[in-house]
């Protein structure tokens, strides 16, 4: 939840609160949006309400989800907000892998009523009618049909010792072997029972059909395991002891994570340059700010905890950006080194922008930080690249001696000056001469 309490307090710009246009430049940045962005990024009547509504839900979802007070509802909405808001990312922007992992952390808040009622809906009777018949003097036997009864959601699964069913006990002396009945009373043996646990299984069901083909070869696994099962047990005894309860966490543990708690909450703290909401007044004077003191940082930097949730902060740019590397040949032919064809670049912006400069996102990140004054150092390093690409694709019977790069920029237009005005009105700016 920080991620989103302390990335509303660096959104501090005026486009987010006060204009509510944030969202309508964000979606202006053609270097990282979807075509789907670009079919609604000029509606004002829907960008401006939604962009006070991004921010208010990343200042109030994350204390609003802990709230004790109707705890159920009141979580399961702003989950629903939080994962709403990273599917609209996902549609409309090329971000990686944040909105997903996001996602997934989301679905951790899930409430315990939440699961044990899909539970109830999907699976009420989930394993009903199978029983699990085990060797009784082996323990590690006890404890796969335990974990197979767990990990497949086999609620109402019996797990039996073999012996106390005089036929079922002379079916495990003689083919040394775990015993599965189904619900329709067939008795399984060795692999076979196996996939009919998985088969009983509301989710395992869909590997079943694929456990079941390899039969041969699954009988000859599971004859491996039962004959070393004792090696088995004394592996499962120190790694998966039997124990009375749940143990939780100690004190020694407890302690831990609360000063790693405390230590990133006042290094988020620390990262705010002005505890100011954006519909405050200005402080006189200078703006107030936590200090992270520099012999705090040995831990931060040892374990990279480095956190600072700046995502279109304290607003998004104005304006993108895509490279364009016309290269001379040995021959004096002008080719598009950036694109690899042998034939002149176009300096024109592409309509879909993403799509056709960029191989993925951590590519459109890297190009967009090296064309910058802060990155200068690692060109040299990016046109050796893309030498090297050119003349392996090619070959070097005619290769590549010159090339320029360019960073073409659009400055997005402010809201009300129409659509996209101006937009193929581009500055390029040489980069590097090699």
């Amino acid at each position: 939840m920080a991620v989103y309490f302390f990335s509303a307090f660096l959104k501090s710009g005026a486009e987010w609160y006060e204009e509510g246009t944030a969202i309508y430049y964000a979606l202006h940045l053609d270097e990282m949006t979807t075509p789907l962005a670009h079919l609604w990024r000029d509606e004002h009547w829907l960008t401006v309400p939604l962009t006070r509504y991004v921010w208010w839900l990343e200042l109030l979802g994350p204390i609003l989800i802990f709230t004790p007070l109707f705890r159920v509802p009141v979580r399961l909405l702003m989950m629903f907000a939080f994962i709403s808001m990273e599917v609209g990312f996902v549609l409309n922007l090329y971000i990686g892998l944040f909105p997903f992992i996001s996602i997934t952390s989301i679905i951790l808040f899930t409430p315990t009523e939440t699961w044990d009622a899909l539970a109830r809906r999907f699976w009420p009777a989930s394993g009903a009618g199978l029983t699990m018949y085990y060797d009784q003097d082996c323990s590690f036997c006890l404890k796969m049909c335990w974990l197979l009864k767990t990990f497949l959601g086999l609620k109402f699964a019996k797990i039996i010792p073999a012996q106390t069913d005089p036929e079922i006990g002379e079916i495990l002396e003689r083919t040394f072997s775990w015993v599965v009945v189904t619900p329709a009373g067939e008795r399984l043996i060795k692999w076979p029972a196996m996939v009919a646990v998985f088969a009983a299984s509301a989710w395992g069901r869909f590997l079943a059909p694929m456990l079941s083909w390899p039969q041969r070869l699954g009988n000859r696994v599971y004859d491996s395991v039962a004959n070393n099962r004792g090696a088995f047990g004394d592996w499962f005894a120190r790694l998966l002891p039997w124990q009375a309860g749940l143990k939780m966490p100690g004190w020694r543990s407890q302690t831990v994570a609360g000063f790693f708690l405390a230590y990133l909450f006042l290094f988020n703290l620390s990262t705010i340059p002005n505890w100011r909401l954006p519909f405050q007044a200005a402080a006189e004077g200078k703006p107030y700010q936590v200090k992270f003191p520099n012999e705090w940082q040995g831990p931060k930097r040892l374990l990279r905890l480095d956190q600072k949730w700046s995502m279109f902060a304290p607003y998004p740019k104005r304006g993108d950006s895509f490279m364009v590397i016309p290269g001379v040949l040995a021959s004096g032919k002008l080719v598009d080194v950036y694109d690899l064809v042998a034939s002149a670049p176009s300096f024109e912006k592409p309509e879909h922008l993403y799509d056709a400069k960029f191989e993925n996102y951590r590519w459109r990140k890297y190009l967009s930080r090296v064309s910058t004054k802060r990155y200068k150092a690692y060109r040299s390093y990016y046109g050796g690249y893309l030498c090297k690409r050119w003349n392996e694709t090619y070959g070097k019977a005619d290769p590549l001696t010159d090339f320029n790069m360019y960073r073409m920029s659009e400055v997005t237009p402010a809201t009300g000056n129409g659509e996209q005005a101006g937009a193929d009105e581009y500055l390029a700016t040489l980069l590097h001469q090699r």
